[in-house]
């Protein structure tokens, strides 16, 4: 997949600052984001985030993060830094998410 296979829709009818509801359309199905983000010069952080995929073993985690490298590139970021809500379903309710950094393949790491 490459940076020009995704697009991004942010729903501004639905979305209140600083909450984003953000679908990214790709080749191999759609991923929603829901969450509070942050924007800056070199970076985005995204906290609060809840992601659903195409359903169940459609996209795994390898997946998601090539989508979060091509969709920092496309913005011209360095790195989108995730920080997952607490779990209210599915596997460990109550659950913290670890935070996640997904650095663009055409910018520096820091």
């Amino acid at each position: 997949m490459q940076v020009n296979d995704i697009e991004i829709i942010i729903d501004e009818d639905e979305s209140e600052d600083p909450s984003l509801i953000v679908k990214i359309k790709t080749p191999d199905g759609d991923l929603d984001l829901l969450g509070e983000v942050e924007m800056y010069d070199n970076h985005i952080i995204a906290r609060r985030v809840h992601i659903q995929g195409g359903g169940k073993g459609t996209m795994g985690w390898s997946k998601v993060r090539e989508i979060g490298r091509l969709t920092a590139e496309k913005l011209d970021v360095e790195y989108i830094e995730i920080h997952g809500a607490v779990r209210s379903t599915g596997a460990n309710p109550g659950r913290q998410p670890r935070k996640i950094r997904l650095s663009s393949p055409l910018k520096p790491r820091l």
